[in-house]
């Protein structure tokens, strides 16, 4: 595989999820192009993967604070967010609805509003092939088949949102 890339058009990427399997890669892969991006974690993630993430990433630690994470987006101002931070959990139980909810539709609202008052534009959100599960084949319109792919269905309707009202440069990746 060719790895002669052109250097993205982006300096200031911030990364959700980059302690996952895709975070991770993708982490790696920006700072192979020459932007080190700025991995959001939390202080409860795995340290060990935290540790690994330092050799390519900017380690920025986040809780459930909205102000501590608006102050983030201030002093890295990030002019892309890789949203890619999710709770996967199928099939769920009842103890885990707050969960899915907090972190798949929540987080997403967070970091929409940390981003568009920050000036950040863009954003690419992963989410999930599940969002369209129950759809009638040859159609787009989500019907999602588990409460997991309906949080991220509501997190690309959250994103919707702030795309139109705060003219926010969004996609989703399925």
């Amino acid at each position: 595989m060719s790895e002669v890339r052109p250097t993205p058009a982006f300096k200031r990427p911030l990364v959700t999820g980059a302690i996952g399997f895709i975070g991770m890669n993708l982490s790696c892969r920006l700072a192979d192009a020459g932007v080190r991006p700025v991995a959001l974690v939390r202080s409860s993630s795995d340290s060990a993967r935290i540790e690994a993430l330092r050799e390519f990433a900017n380690i920025a630690k986040a809780e459930d604070d909205d102000d501590q994470l608006a102050d983030l987006f201030v002093q890295y101002r990030p002019d892309v967010v890789f949203h890619l931070a999710a709770r996967y959990i199928a099939p769920h139980t009842s103890g885990d609805v707050l969960g899915l909810i907090a972190d798949n539709v929540g987080l997403t609202a967070r970091i929409c509003e940390a981003a568009s008052g920050t000036g950040c534009r863009a954003l690419v959100y992963a989410g999930t092939a599940r969002q369209n599960a129950g759809s009638a084949p040859g159609t787009d319109t989500p019907s999602p088949n588990t409460l997991y792919a309906a949080t991220k269905q509501a997190g690309d309707e959250i994103i919707d949102y702030y795309a139109q009202a705060r003219d926010l440069d969004a996609i989703t990746l399925k």
